[in-house]
This record gives C-alpha cells, sequence and structure tokens, in this order.
C-alpha cells in the first residue's frame, strides 16, 4: 500500500520482474542498527487488503488502524513459555500445493510438510513467528522476558524489523522504507535508502570505518566487481584473485621463455621459499617450529597424513560432527590398522563443542605407544562458528596429538600457532588466493614428527605416487624446511610465484583489519536476515543456521529460504536466481555431513560415525561466505533480493524463465 493524499490509502500493482532489474514488491523495510529498539506495526498487510477489496474504494487512515488492531487481537496467540505454539488463525489452515521449485527432499524440521500451522522447534532457526500480541501489556511482557535471549535454537533478535520493498533494481541509490512503532503505538514513517543505512552501519560498527581503505584496493585490485556490478559472496568454496597477483605471475610466465637452465631454477624456487615463510607469518611462527608440505589439493593433504600417521592396533581416533567430509581418509585408515575411531558431537542448541560433548572423551584412561590423533575443525563450513583454540592445549595434556583443519577460517580470521601448537595444520590455497585452484598444504610441528617424502614408481599393477613418512622424536633441526608432493615429478614452480604475488596482496590487507571487517558484516546479515517475513508479516522468510552473536562469528552465514507454507525452496534454485542479479552464492551440502545431518529430519539424525558415510542426510542449504574484498554493499544487495522471495509470485514466475531459457538453449545447441 501507499498514501495517495493524507489520510487515504489506495492499492498498486506489482511490477513484473526482467532478466535486468529486480522485481519490486512486498512491503518495506528498515534497517536496524545493533541497540535500537523498535516493535513492527506495518499499515500494508493482509488486513488492509482484505478492507481494499470488500469497499472498493478508498479508505480513512483511522479506520484501516482500528480494523488492523482488530484483527491482530483476534488472530495469533503464542505460549512462548512453552516449546509448543498454539495457533488461532482467523483464515484457517492454507492448503499445501507442492510446485516444481519445492525440493521434497529438503522439508525444513519445523514443518509437517503439509502445513505450517503445526511446529516443532528447530535446532538452529529463526525465532518463532512473533506477529501482532493481543495487548500491550502481554507485549511488555514478552520484551522483559525475552529481550536479551539469544538462543540459537530459537533465534531471538531484540529489535525485530520489517523487510524492505525492493526497488526497480538492485540499485545502492534505491529508496527502501518501513513503517514501525513503538510500544506506546505510534506509527512514524521512515525512509532509508543505501546511504542513510549504511551511515547507521558504521555508526554502529566504528571498526568497520576503521578499514575503508580495503574499499580502495578493492576498486583498484578488483574492477569487475564494481564495473560489472558483481555482489560476489561465495569465498569459501572459491577466492579471487586480485589484478596484481595475475599481472605479476603474467609478467613471470612471459619472461620464463627468456631464461635458461640455473637461472630459471633459481628463480623459482626463491618463490617456493617465499611462500613457505609468507605462509608462516601469517600463523606467527617460523619454519624452526613447522615443516611445510605443499599438496595438490585439499584433500591430497587429508589423504598424506591418514596413509603416514602410525596408526596401530587399538589407536584412538577422535572426529567432531563438524568436521570436513575428508575426515573420512582418517577414519579409514584408522579403521584398516585397528584403531578406534570416535565421533565428538556437536551441543544440539548451539552446534558448539560443549565441554560435556567433549572433555569425557578426551580424558585419557590409558597410554597408546603410538600415539592417538584428535581431528579438530578451527571454523565451521556451515554455520560458521569459529570453536574455541583451547581445545588444543586441553588435548595435549591428555597425551593427544592435534590435526587442526583451517581450510575455512583463512584469510577472514587470524590464528597464532605461537600460542596454540597442533602437530598438524591442513588447510586450502583457492580458500585464500583463488589462484592457483585446488592446492593445499599441511604444516606438521618439528618437535613431533620428522617430515620425508617418497616417490613410489608406477608398475604393471600400480600407477606412480607420492607419499610422505612421519618419523617421531627426531631433533627439530634434521629434515627439510618445506616439501613438494606432486602427482607428476617436475613441481609445479610456476603456480608458487602466484601464490607468492597473492599471499604478497594478503599481507598488504592485514588479517586484523579484514577479521573486524568480515564479522560486522557477517553479524549484520544474520540481524537482518532473521527479521525477514513474508507479506503477511507472521511467517519467517529465511531459516537462518548462523548464531545471533557477535563472539565466535565467522565469515560463513548458511540459510535456507522458506515459502509461506513453511518448505524450503531449493537451495540450487535461489543460487540460480540470484545468479541472475550477478550475485554469486554458494551451496554447502555434502562437505560437511556432521552438521547437515544433525539440522536434517530429526528421523535421519545420528550421533555415531555413519553421519560421515555417503549421503548420511539428504540436507542442503544456501552459503554466504565472505571474504577481503566483501563490503555493505554486498550485504545490502543479498538482503535485497532476498526480499524478492517475498511475493508468493516471484519464485513460480522466475522458475518457469529458467525453465523456458533452459529448453531455449538446448534447442540451439541441438540447431548446432
Amino acid at each position: 500500500m501507499m498514501f495517495n493524499s493524507p489520510g487515504k490509502l489506495r492499492s498498486r500493482t506489482m511490477p513484473i520482474v526482467s532478466d535486468d532489474e529486480m522485481e519490486i514488491h512486498g512491503n518495506r523495510m528498515n534497517f536496524l542498527a545493533l541497540g535500537e529498539s523498535g516493535h513492527l506495526s506495518r499499515t500494508g498487510g493482509t488486513p488492509i487488503k482484505k478492507l481494499e477489496r470488500s469497499m472498493k474504494h478508498s479508505i480513512d487512515v483511522e479506520s484501516v488502524t482500528a480494523n488492523l488492531k482488530k484483527s491482530a487481537s483476534e488472530g495469533a496467540i503464542f505460549r512462548f513459555k512453552d516449546t509448543n505454539m498454539e495457533f488461532n488463525g482467523k483464515g484457517g489452515d492454507r492448503e499445501h500445493n507442492p510446485d516444481l521449485w519445492t525440493s521434497k527432499l529438503d522439508l525444513p524440521v519445523n514443518s509437517n510438510g503439509d502445513s505450517r500451522r503445526i511446529l516443532e522447534p528447530p535446532l538452529i532457526a529463526t525465532r518463532p513467528p512473533s506477529g501482532l500480541l493481543p495487548n500491550r501489556k502481554a507485549q511488555m511482557q514478552q520484551e522483559l522476558m525475552y529481550s536479551k535471549v539469544d538462543s540459537p535454537r530459537y533465534g531471538y533478535v531484540p529489535t525485530p524489523f520489517s523487510g524492505p520493498e525492493p526497488t526497480q533494481s538492485l540499485d545502492r541509490t534505491s529508496s527502501i522504507s518501513s513503517t514501525w512503532s513503538s510500544l506506546d503505538g505510534n506509527v512514524t514513517d521512515d525512509f532509508l535508502d543505501y546511504n542513510e543505512a549504511e551511515q547507521r552501519f558504521l555508526e554502529a560498527n566504528k571498526e568497520y570505518s576503521e578499514s575503508l581503505m580495503i574499499e580502495m584496493v578493492r576498486r583498484e585490485e578488483y574492477p569487475d566487481l564494481g564495473l560489472q556490478r558483481q555482489t560476489y559472496l561465495d569465498y569459501a568454496n572459491f577466492a579471487l584473485a586480485s589484478k596484481f597477483q595475475t599481472e605479476e605471475h603474467t609478467r613471470v610466465v612471459m619472461a620464463e621463455e627468456h631464461c635458461l637452465g640455473n637461472n630459471l631454477a633459481s628463480h623459482l624456487l626463491q618463490h617456493v621459499s617465499d611462500v613457505q615463510l609468507r605462509l608462516l607469518r601469517m600463523f606467527n611462527t617460523s619454519k624452526s617450529a613447522y615443516s611445510v608440505v605443499f599438496t595438490t589439493s585439499y584433500r591430497t593433504a587429508y589423504r598424506l597424513v591418514a596413509n603416514a600417521y602410525p596408526f596401530r592396533k587399538g589407536s584412538p581416533l577422535l572426529v567432531c560432527q563438524d568436521n570436513h567430509e575428508c575426515v573420512r581418509q582418517l577414519i579409514n585408515a584408522a579403521t584398516n590398522a585397528g584403531g578406534i575411531p570416535t565421533l565428538a558431537p556437536l551441543g544440539e542448541n548451539d552446534l558448539c563443542m560443549t565441554k560435556s560433548n567433549l572433555a569425557p572423551l578426551l580424558k585419557r584412561r590409558f597410554f597408546h605407544p603410538s600415539g592417538s590423533l584428535f581431528v579438530y575443525p578451527a571454523q565451521s563450513n556451515i554455520t560458521g562458528i569459529q570453536h574455541s583454540m583451547d581445545w588444543i592445549g586441553k588435548a595435549h595434556k591428555s597425551g593427544w596429538q592435534v590435526l587442526l583443519d583451517v581450510s575455512t577460517l583463512l584469510p577472514t580470521a587470524p590464528l597464532d600457532l605461537s600460542q596454540h601448537v597442533p602437530d598438524f595444520v591442513v588447510g586450502s590455497f583457492e580458500n585464500m588466493v583463488g589462484y592457483p585452484s585446488s592446492m593445499g598444504f599441511v604444516l606438521v610441528k618439528r618437535s613431533t614428527f620428522c617430515v620425508s617424502v617418497n616417490r613410489i614408481p608406477e608398475t604393471d599393477f600400480t600407477e606412480s605416487d607420492t607419499t610422505i613418512t612421519l618419523t617421531p622424536k627426531v631433533p627439530s633441526w634434521q629434515g627439510e624446511d618445506y616439501h613438494i608432493v606432486c602427482e607428476d615429478e617436475a613441481p609445479p614452480f610456476l603456480l608458487f610465484a602466484s601464490l607468492n604475488f597473492g599471499l604478497q596482496h594478503l599481507e598488504t590487507l592485514g588479517i586484523g583489519a579484514v577479521n573486524k571487517r568480515v564479522k560486522a558484516l557477517s553479524l549484520w546479515i544474520v540481524h537482518n536476515l532473521k527479521s525477514l517475513r513474508h507479506e503477511d508479516e507472521f511467517w519467517h522468510l529465511v531459516n537462518v543456521y548462523s548464531p545471533f552473536t557477535e563472539e565466535n562469528r565467522g565469515n560463513i552465514v548458511s540459510f535456507n529460504v522458506l515459502e509461506c507454507t513453511g518448505e524450503h525452496i531449493k537451495p540450487t534454485l535461489v543460487k540460480k536466481l540470484a545468479a541472475k542479479y550477478r550475485i554469486a552464492l554458494g551451496v554447502c551440502s555434502s562437505m560437511n555431513p556432521g552438521v547437515a545431518n544433525l539440522l536434517g529430519p530429526p528421523s535421519q539424525r545420528k550421533k555415531n560415525l555413519s553421519v560421515f558415510n555417503e549421503r548420511s542426510s539428504d540436507f542442503t542449504c544456501v552459503q554466504v561466505s565472505l571474504g577481503p574484498m566483501s563490503n555493505f554493499e554486498d550485504a545490502y544487495r543479498l538482503v535485497q533480493f532476498l526480499m524478492c522471495f517475498r511475493n508468493p509470485d516471484f519464485c513460480p514466475t522466475q522458475s518457469a524463465k529458467l525453465k523456458e531459457e533452459s529448453v531455449t538453449r538446448m534447442s540451439l545447441r541441438h540447431n548446432t
């Protein structure tokens, strides 16, 4: 609804979405900065539309307000003290009519697949529907009781707000507005455009303002993001290469043709040494403490450790439910050697490593001569939770050796290996610099193992392979500073030149500044996504699987978009629709089977190692992962895009367009 004249209201027709412009529909949105208060009240909802259709003429504002309050008071009744919620709807239950764009495998845990009227509290989700309370007394009681609640299970947001009214394009100058009232019921209009929303964000996040220098780096080193209006939010799967990195690497490749013999070899070897030093400096450690093994992929790094670690009969292996699926290689290696792998489950309420779950498993009741390995993730690649590094020291005190996975932690969060000293550190370069893709690394603590590389020649029955040998309790001065493990006999020295320039670029940014920047953005995204609702302002639009608190917050936010029936819209469809508006999102499913199993249907949940089996859960979700170049405009455009799903016609219309485009492409390909 919109104001036609003082005291009058009139309807408007929703515009049609084009491929180049975002459809504008729904109601208006106000971005609340952290610490602000306000309660939701709207004049453009379903009650007004019903009155407008029945009266078919202009409606007086006072009459509208009275009918709205009456409709609200006769509508929702909630009992927040109980986990079960009661709804006495005036309009009756909605019938569920499954459509092509709805995933049958991705039913949310808070839906019975038939109606949203019967709810079960999800593990980590948006807060329960919080429609208008019947009276002010009940409203004040709710705010007094729950204003400071911050449980990831329900995700209470202390400052709810209405969603944005999408504009004709995803422009930063687009005007968004909302109507929300305070406790006394006074309704005020607050029109916020991009500039005002950004200003309020900067005022609430002073540390973000200190890193605005990165905006200049973004314009100079990543010009395509601005020129093509690209919003890249998939850094966890593949980082972006800077202009400096690509140009310098091209210069080295071109100069290779003019270098011969020893000069070329020494020049390229220097890049390998520089990569080693830059990587260790990023972790605040030195080559006297850790040896570096460069691998052709992140998965290969796990395979090398699995094949080299001295598992014996009875050797304990402790893996976390939040580990990457590559941990299967360690589980298989331990099982084949007669070891005893065990799962450390996550807390069901917050998806964190809790003391009650982990401490009893770390307590050693006997000493095993071959040692025991504890595989610990620094950050979840689904929820974005950064797990406490204190468990590394506690595990060492109990006689465990620790493998730390930092694949999604870098380069947006610091890691000090001088304070927390794991025996192994496994990571991926493609999450840090993007190019070259698929390169990984393993850091091995010298005081624990001495590393040597073995080349297995090709035979009639097996292919050639390269493995590493871990020799325990060898003086730290023995062994090489770094090793290169590759499938070919010739190491890819030219790729190390690109890595060197990429790490050099990250050093100029500073991980500390990037970390403050990413934390502020991710918290703003979660804060706003958890408050988005459908057009009726009752049902949540997004189911968020990331914590609302700033503590232990990483760069990843995962969620699912919900239909008005409560069913998940396929994450792959959300990703495709976002790509039409030049927004790059990720989809995560099998890479973290433990958390996926916990977030999936209750009937499929497991608390043993079988969660790492293939297809242990059908759960999938949309993943937003921020990087060093992410800024407020990216977050703003993301929320604008998601608001399009408030319109019930948006998803089927765009899904049909995608299908038509696919058929057209196939026919053109067939004709050619």
